[in-house]
Formats: C-alpha cells, structure tokens, sequence
C-alpha cells in the first residue's frame, strides 16, 4: 500500500536536507611569468580557488611546454602552487608545495628545465594574509602571499524523483 504524504511534510523534508559545507577561498599575490616561466619583475597576477576541508587544489601561472618528439612530453613552466586546507573551529590548516620551473634550452632531441620546489605547512585565522618567501631556480628569492577566507556555502541535497 502507498501513502502519500501530506504537502507540508514534504517541505519541512526537503527543507530540512539542505546542509551546510565549509570551504575556504585562497587568493594568491605571485609574479607573473613570460613564456619561459622566468619571472616578470613587478607585473603580479591573483589567481584564486575556492577548497572544500580536505580537499586540495593547484593555481599554474605560466605556460605549458611540449615537446614534439618521438616521445610527446609536456612540463608546466612557471609558477604551481598546490594546498590542501581543513577547517576546523577559527582555524584554517593548510599545506603545501610551490614549485618554480624554467626552460633552459632546447635541442632537436628534447628539451632542459630548472625547478626549485618548497613545501609549507601552518594555521591561519579566517582572513589571514601570510607571505611565504620561495627560492626560485635562478636562487633568487619571491615572496607569495596568500589571503585565507573560511566561508560556509549552502548545498541543497537533490531528493530522489518519486514515481
């Protein structure tokens, strides 16, 4: 036997399956880089990603390289920056790698790169701002800002259809 439901039970149900996810909105303050990753002096660029807790993201400035080999290779040049962040209570744990790659040369059999990587890890409040200083390829050093906002998104749970 099937019941149906009364209308405004249904909608206290529906009503009651939105849920509260938190995330967290990184925005970057790095150089920009020309074609061959290497940094452009004053010319800063702000790439931003929005992060569930747990989750972990990557922000590329710069180009792509590929090879047109035998062998097809591809090599991100310039700036990647992957962070994972949890939030918990007033607090934003965050960690990660920067990693800075130049192209070096270029033959008729491949080609060359320099990448210089940094890993960091910390806790920040919501609204934070922390500057990492990173030592690129060529051994000089970039400072990276990064803005941390904790923001709570609402998500309607989809309810299945009933036929």
């Amino acid at each position: 036997m099937t019941k149906v439901l009364p209308t405004f039970i249904t909608l206290l149900v529906l009503s009651a399956s939105v849920l509260s996810a938190q995330t967290a909105i990184i925005t970057a303050k790095v150089l920009d880089r020309a074609t061959d990753g290497s940094v452009i002096q004053g010319k800063y660029v702000y790439p931003k990603v929005e992060i569930a807790s747990g989750e972990a993201a990557s922000l590329h400035i710069g180009e792509v390289y590929s090879s047109t080999g035998t062998a097809a290779t591809e090599r991100k040049l310039g700036f990647v920056l992957t962070i994972q962040v949890t939030l918990g209570g007033d607090e934003i744990a965050y960690s990660g790698e920067a990693s800075s790659t130049v192209l070096t040369g270029v033959s008729d059999t491949g080609f060359s790169t320099h990448c210089a990587e940094a890993v960091f890890e910390g806790t920040v409040a919501s609204g934070e701002v922390i500057d990492l200083w990173v030592k690129g390829p060529a051994g000089d050093f970039e400072a990276l800002s990064l803005h941390f906002v904790e923001q709570a998104a609402a998500i309607e749970a989809v309810e299945p259809a009933v036929n």
